[in-house]
């Protein structure tokens, strides 16, 4: 009633809405609807209103937070790669950080199918990442092996970080095919995962320092 002195209270969410509700809770909300989707999907498959449904937000909230649904798969990419990043480091050693950041791959199974859905779908790299975080944690490890004689001196770090990737994604992404083809297809995953990370480092290092 007019008089009354009464303030009117501004309307506050619901409690145990289930809704996103702030800056931080949005965009955290919207990476991991995006990620799971993307990589279920496809980018070209999924709309902003469907990232946006499956995040339980407005889709101009995805606008305001992201500027395009091209910055918001980088994003993704990009927070899904630093989470990565945090799994490898304190490594002690070149094969400790390899088999860590193998581990972290499989574990982040969203990430290498954005990334390869992405690719497939005729996307450059540009359209990935911004930067490589992995990649130069890897080669600053690779550099201190071959100057601590670790490794052959005539290594090219950044051949032997691309031989990595080339080796982690390849197996990642065709385990069942590679292991069928070598007859290992009788083998536990895990087992087999580790016998043949083992078996590639020996190749960088030798069987010795594989064991120790």
């Amino acid at each position: 009633m007019p008089g009354t002195g009464k303030i009117k209270k501004t309307p506050s969410r619901p409690r145990n809405s289930g809704r996103p509700f702030g800056r931080d809770d949005v965009v955290a909300a919207v990476i991991e609807a995006a990620g799971e989707l993307f990589s279920r999907r496809g980018f070209d498959g999924v709309s902003v209103r469907d990232i946006a449904k499956k995040a339980g937000v407005n889709h101009g909230l995805i606008h305001r937070h992201f500027g395009s649904k091209e910055n918001l798969r980088r994003q993704t990419l990009q927070r899904m790669a630093d989470a990565m990043l945090a799994d490898v480091r304190g490594a002690g050693s070149l094969q400790e950080i390899s088999r860590l950041a193998f581990q972290s791959l499989t574990k982040h199974e969203r990430f290498w199918r954005i990334l390869a859905r992405t690719i497939l779908d005729g996307h450059g790299t540009g359209d990935l990442h911004r930067r490589f975080p992995i990649a130069r944690h890897l080669t600053e490890q690779v550099k201190a092996a071959v100057k601590g004689g670790g490794l052959r001196g005539d290594l090219d770090p950044r051949m032997v970080v691309a031989a990595m990737f080339s080796f982690s994604c390849g197996f990642i992404m065709f385990e069942p095919f590679i292991l069928a083809a070598a007859g290992l297809d009788g083998v536990k995953p895990d087992k087999a995962r580790d016998a043949v990370l083992a078996a590639a480092m020996s190749l960088l290092t030798g069987p010795d320092d594989v064991k120790r």
